[in-house]
């Protein structure tokens, strides 16, 4: 019973203050046991294992005062209101919850740190990744997201109510509880995506041997299914009836459909991309008289890079339906030509044995098939011969045909023989002399 100005203590209250050292003492022993276990096999949670012990014991003190106050009934107002009262309990409650997270951002933050550096010594890509750091990052916000939201509702903050919208006779209560919860759900989902793809699936990429393509569009369409879920719950927690926005939005998604025909084609051709996979991510690409390597394969549009490293966005309705060539698809040799124009009365023969000797020393055309020239016509100034090679090297095949250009350039001057130009002879005639 509680006095002014003085309390009592009975028998029964040192009991339980007795009994609640004994089995914080105990829950310390239990926790520091498993915490200093899991330390030995991971060595990133080694070097701060004097802080989280330290933590651990904080948390034990605090437990102990938050039962000491309740069980002798001294859970003042420190700040008297009717609204909201600042008692003993809620300000150690407080400073439990903050501890309690930095030790579980320490050790799940370094967890996900070793286990990104343990699968990147099987596999670089991870450590090359832009993401890496990312998902420590997502972890860190989702703690300080449920640290804030314990310590609002400690405080009674949590059901604070922003506004209350009335949609066809619903009542819809705008609260700082919906608020962070629903970016709580959205953060999860980014977490999980996160793990799934950077993670998770590596192994198995692996083990079935998936090329890089075939990850990236599986990923991709996981990170679409995770997202859209994400969203619903999070609409659903904002208090918002999805039946009611989709009926609403019918009319208006037709209007927006025929408005924006080539976005929807663009979205659904991104689609089938994922699906289809003619094209992938990390192939070569010729459309029109652009060339370049996919880089990004998104749901409107898509990224190449071309050889100038010059980033090109294009909407995927021309990936699907213009005609692309793609390089990547090529498993065996590719064909390829340069023409050549040389002046009239040069030996054809030798000509022949010259392009075929400039083909063979170079290192990147196959040797079999064997290059071979084609008299192709009688030009207007000169013999037009076709010099057709093979090689795989389809990415560098502009560079190799400038190669040759060289080469045969230098080989005919040495022998002399005329590449001719365009010429035309031009005949007057005298009209006096015709009179």
């Amino acid at each position: 019973m509680v006095e002014q100005g003085s309390f009592y203590i009975s028998w029964w209250d040192v009991i339980l203050i007795l009994s609640t050292i004994v089995l914080v003492i105990t829950a310390y022993k239990i926790a520091y046991k498993r915490l200093h276990s899991y330390t030995k096999t991971h060595e990133t949670i080694k070097k701060d294992e004097p802080k989280n012990r330290r933590r651990l014991i904080i948390l034990g003190i605090f437990i102990f005062f938050i039962c000491t106050v309740f069980i002798l009934r001294v859970d003042y107002e420190i700040i008297p209101d009717k609204d909201f009262g600042l008692t003993i309990s809620r300000v150690f409650m407080a400073a439990f919850i903050i501890v309690l997270a930095r030790l579980l951002d320490c050790i799940i933050s370094n967890r996900i740190d070793e286990e990104i550096i343990e699968r990147g010594k099987t596999d670089n890509n991870i450590i090359q990744n832009k993401s890496h750091g990312l998902g420590v990052r997502i972890a860190q916000y989702i703690i300080l997201g449920l640290c804030i939201c314990l310590l609002l509702k400690n405080f009674d903050f949590l059901d604070f109510t922003f506004n209350t919208v009335y949609v066809n006779g619903n009542q819809i209560d705008i609260s700082l509880s919906n608020i962070v919860i629903a970016i709580l759900i959205l953060l999860v989902s980014r977490l999980i995506v996160w793990l799934l793809t950077n993670l998770f699936f590596l192994n198995l990429y692996r083990r079935r041997d998936i090329d890089r393509g075939k990850q990236y569009a599986y990923n991709q369409l996981l990170s679409y299914l995770v997202y859209f879920f994400g969203a619903l719950f999070a609409f659903q927690f904002l208090g918002i009836n999805m039946t009611l926005i989709w009926t609403g939005a019918a009319a208006l998604l037709v209007g927006i459909g025929i408005a924006l025909q080539q976005t929807i084609s663009d979205f659904f051709s991104g689609i089938v991309l994922l699906f289809e996979r003619s094209v992938k991510v990390g192939d070569f690409l010729e459309i029109g008289t652009k060339a370049g390597n996919v880089r990004r394969i998104g749901l409107r549009a898509s990224t190449i890079e071309t050889r100038d490293n010059k980033t090109i966005i294009i909407p995927n309705s021309q990936l699907v339906n213009d005609r692309v060539v793609n390089w990547s698809n090529l498993e065996e040799l590719a064909r390829f030509s340069i023409s050549i124009g040389v002046a009239y009365g040069s030996d054809d023969r030798q000509i022949e044995q010259e392009l075929l000797r400039v083909c063979q020393e170079h290192p990147l055309i196959s040797k079999y098939p064997k290059p071979f020239v084609r008299f192709n016509d009688f030009g207007d100034s000169a013999l037009i011969f076709e010099l057709i090679f093979f090689t795989r090297q389809f990415i560098l095949v502009e560079n190799i045909k400038s190669d040759l250009r060289f080469a045969i350039y230098q080989r005919f001057n040495k022998l002399e023989i005329n590449i001719p130009f365009p010429q035309r002879d031009v005949w007057l005639r005298d009209i006096r002399k015709l009179d």
